[in-house]
């Protein structure tokens, strides 16, 4: 089958290179490609120059840009109308169209409807859930939960990659659970793995975006006052904010920005502990990695973390305020045989259940379910 997936709105595959996730999201493709699932896939983008970006990808991936009359980005929401009339050609010769997000899936709403292609609408997190926690700012975000009625609606099948948000989805929207499928995030467990390395012995390690999810003010409250030290790998739209906030509190942190994915497994080995003190998540990859490389975690009681962390046995759960973030911190910073009791219990849970391999052949199957085919 060929296979069209559908960039989230407004995100290109520059940004995956820039920001370091390229080497994770194609390995999913790359896997269904080389055991034969999928013939051939199209990846729809948000950038006018992402040919410049995709030289080292499968030669079966065929990177489809935005026009460079669309370059600027107050038309970008024009474009994700008209995409499935100025590729027509990719959607024609597509057997399946498949969202990256909840944000695109209009686009495959209206591609369906015009060539009679089944729509596959895969979100990585539920997007009113995290537009409710936080606040939606923009008309999109104000009308997600009418986006989402629609594409469930619409869709053929669709998968979400946590238990929570698959019961959250069905009940809301009324998706019988043999059209709403749970698929998790995979971690590539050849790649992320434990390794020998000098830990660092005073400091602690987050990965991820540096947003208002991410609640990260609350995480540098909490390693205020302490011997701790925190390093962030990543990049966000309050990076400005929170560098200032932790010089005013007197918060050790260093911003690392962004690195390529293959590199994370080397650096998630230097620290004693990762930390994801997140207002709510989906299903957190940067979590499922640090836990693979047998790194002890700590994460927030909030849905996504608290189905992956079991507290004590593989993990560590606190509250989303800075003092229980901060006792859990330091409990676990004074106890390392604690520490290495629950990475290695963190290992085994995600080779047992996240695994690329599982992953892959449960995405198989679906679309070969969307296609009436039978294993």
């Amino acid at each position: 089958m060929k296979l069209l997936l559908l960039f989230t709105y407004g995100v290109s595959l520059e940004t995956w290179v820039k920001k370091g996730l390229l080497d994770r999201e194609k390995r999913l493709y790359e896997e269904l490609l080389s055991s034969g699932h999928v013939e051939e896939v199209f990846w729809l983008t948000y950038g006018a120059n992402d040919l410049d970006f995709g030289e080292e990808l499968d030669r079966r991936i065929k990177v489809i840009p935005k026009p460079a009359i669309f370059k600027r980005k107050l038309f970008t929401f024009l474009y994700s109308l008209l995409m499935p009339i100025l590729r027509a050609r990719y959607f024609k010769e597509a057997d399946v169209i498949k969202t990256n997000q909840m944000k695109s899936s209009w686009t495959g709403i209206l591609a369906s409807m015009l060539y009679g292609k089944p729509l596959y609408v895969r979100t990585g997190y539920t997007w009113s859930l995290i537009t409710r926690e936080i606040g939606g700012k923009s008309i999109l975000e104000k009308f997600s939960p009418f986006f989402e009625w629609v594409a469930f609606k619409f869709s053929r099948k669709a998968s979400v990659t946590s238990q929570a948000d698959r019961v959250y989805v069905m009940k809301k929207y009324h998706i019988s659970s043999d059209r709403l499928k749970w698929i998790p995030n995979y971690v590539d467990t050849e790649l992320f793995l434990p390794l020998k390395r000098d830990e660092y012995q005073d400091r602690i390690l987050f990965v991820g975006r540096l947003t208002g999810m991410k609640n990260l003010f609350s995480l540098f409250e909490a390693i205020s006052g302490t011997p701790y030290s925190l390093d962030l790998f990543g990049t966000g739209e309050l990076e400005d904010e929170l560098r200032k906030f932790a010089i005013k509190i007197g918060a050790k942190v260093r911003f690392m920005g962004s690195v390529p994915n293959s590199e994370l497994p080397g650096i998630i080995n230097r620290y004693p502990l990762f930390v994801l003190p997140s207002l709510t998540e989906g299903m957190p990859k940067a979590l499922l990695e640090a836990m693979a490389c047998g790194v002890a975690v700590l994460g927030t009681n909030v849905p996504g973390i608290r189905e992956v962390i079991r507290h004590g046995h593989n993990g560590w759960l606190v509250e989303r305020d800075p003092q229980s973030i901060k006792k859990g911190i330091i409990h676990l910073m004074e106890n390392p045989s604690l520490r290495a009791r629950l990475g290695r219990s963190a290992r085994e849970f995600i080779e047992e259940n996240f695994s690329l391999k599982r992953v892959v052949s449960e995405e198989a199957e679906l679309l070969r379910e969307i296609l009436g085919k039978k294993s």
